[in-house]
């Protein structure tokens, strides 16, 4: 009775563990697939010009925006997910020309297309935008930053700036790529008004 009752005991034990296996290596993949997930933001910057005063008085700017940056990664998002990129879309200069465009239209100032007949011309390049974690035992820490650079130019007087912005949060956990988005845009967005608000650049 007892050989039997361990032939029983030895048959159910070799029964469990294909699914023990099985379970072992869902879970695997699974964190595969996670730390492996790219995220791709859109770029899309927001500038509030309702507290400047109007300048520009009707004067044209030729505008013409570069992604001067090396790479579309601006970081990776740490923990499980450190080999995971997060990336710009391919929109982002226009995006941002637009955004400078309706900023500067708010102020006065007509924007015209780049290279065509206007009193200023205005090159921004968006130097950097970057992401970063870093981890302890509970948070961790997302800091976000954003160069860009500035030249105007008017008959033979040329001025320039350089305006950045840094930031950082506190998480718990990984953020999604629509929070990652609004971190990245929320930079962006930053160093841009800083460029909109400089009184200087185009006074000419």
């Amino acid at each position: 009775m007892r050989a039997r009752t361990d032939t029983v005991q030895i048959f159910m034990r070799s029964r469990k563990a294909p699914t023990h296996l099985f379970a072992l290596t869902v879970m695997a993949c699974w964190l595969c697939a996670c730390a492996l997930s790219p995220q791709t933001v859109r770029i899309n910057p927001v500038l509030d010009v309702s507290q400047l005063a109007s300048r520009g008085q009707g004067t044209t700017i030729a505008l013409n925006v570069i992604d001067a940056r090396a790479g579309k990664t601006v970081g990776y998002r740490g923990g499980v997910y450190a080999t995971a990129s997060i990336s710009t879309d391919a929109g982002m200069a226009a995006a941002v020309r637009t955004e400078i465009a309706r900023a500067f239209g708010q102020l006065g100032y007509r924007v015209v297309e780049p290279g065509a007949d206007a009193g200023i011309a205005l090159e921004v390049e968006i130097a950097e935008l970057g992401y970063a974690v870093t981890e302890d035992r509970v948070t961790r820490t997302v800091a976000t930053v954003a160069a860009v650079r500035a030249r105007a130019t008017s008959g033979s007087i040329t001025r320039t700036g350089d305006y950045r912005d840094r930031r950082t949060k506190e998480v718990l956990k990984a953020p999604s790529e629509s929070e990652n988005e609004a971190l990245l845009n929320d930079v962006l967005s930053a160093s841009l008004q800083r460029l909109v608000a400089d009184p200087d650049l185009l006074k000419f």
